[in-house]
């Protein structure tokens, strides 16, 4: 069995949903070890906000 934890550690929405801050978890990585950073996670926000 797997242990699965989120990479965000919370979120805070401010301004009536206008801005929305993440906590990210520290030393987070991906199966090849590569890191997994707010830069990637900003990658995937905007890819799915197109």
């Amino acid at each position: 069995m797997y242990d699965i934890y989120p990479n965000s550690v919370g979120f805070n929405n401010t301004g009536g949903y206008k801005s929305t801050t993440f906590t990210l978890r520290e030393n987070v990585t991906f199966s090849d070890g590569s890191a997994w950073n707010a830069t990637v996670f900003k990658w995937n926000i905007d890819r799915v906000h197109l």
